[in-house]
């Protein structure tokens, strides 16, 4: 060997065969990690609008209800004995059809002379399934808690012990009707919702704890049907001006019966 023959640098070669392969591993990772973000941003936009439509539908049910009877319904409503007490979302089943299930026949078999959670009622709990008093964002399915409730105050559409007339209302107002909480552990059938009391126990709203799927905002529609968010750091003041059938703040002392 002479002292200018130049020797192939063995390294060199097995670089330019890796460096394909590593490079095409990247781009293999990347275009799925777009993908996978592709694929989760649409599932968000379609559980965006179920739960939109979920919002609406209750809204007609109410609504509905409100026509027949000349008011909104109770938020809690005395069984026959004036002690046992059924929920809201009981009353307006026979109003909520467009769910694809027979409202009509689960309230004709729920028992009001019974408690809510009595065997013979609680026989029907599955019957009104996953997407229907339950956030389709939601982890679980076909449970039976629910995700939309009402708030509960003496100022509010719902007022403890008594109903309101949603016709004679002023027409500034347009006060919220219901929202959609996560993390329940309230039975759809349950006779129990959110006071103002409860908004009332701290000055910020995300203290409560009431937060995701939708990052970090509670969703709403009113009763004129305007859909709007509670943000993570509005004031209960503020939320319970949203809440007030006369746009003052409502009573933060009333409690549920």
């Amino acid at each position: 060997m002479t002292t200018n023959e130049v020797v192939p640098d063995s390294s060199r070669g097995k670089l330019t065969r890796v460096l394909p392969v590593v490079v095409g591993l990247l781009v293999f990772v990347l275009l799925g990690v777009v993908a996978a973000s592709m694929i989760a941003s649409a599932r968000h936009s379609v559980d965006e609008t179920l739960c939109h439509s979920n919002l609406v539908k209750l809204r007609h049910a109410l609504v509905e209800y409100a026509s027949v009877h000349g008011s909104l319904p109770p938020a809690v409503l005395p069984g026959p004995d004036g002690k046992t007490a059924h929920s809201w979302r009981v009353l307006i089943l026979p109003y909520l059809d467009s769910w694809g299930i027979d409202g009509r026949a689960i309230y004709e078999a729920y028992d009001m002379a019974e408690e809510w959670n009595a065997p013979g009622n609680r026989r029907l709990f599955k019957l009104v399934a996953q997407s229907r008093f339950a956030c389709p964002c939601g982890p679980e399915e076909d449970t039976t808690l629910t995700s939309y409730v009402v708030i509960v105050g003496g100022n509010t559409l719902f007022p403890p012990g008594g109903t309101v007339s949603a016709s004679k209302l002023p027409n500034n107002v347009d006060p919220i009707l219901v929202i959609e909480i996560s993390s329940s552990d309230i039975e759809w059938p349950e006779p129990r919702d959110l006071s103002v009391s409860e908004l009332s126990k701290s000055s910020r709203l995300n203290s409560i704890a009431l937060l995701k799927p939708h990052g970090g905002v509670i969703r709403y529609i009113t009763l004129s049907g305007r859909l709007g968010v509670l943000a993570g750091d509005m004031s209960v003041d503020e939320v319970n001006r949203l809440a007030s059938i006369d746009g003052q703040a409502a009573n933060a002392d009333e409690e549920l019966p």
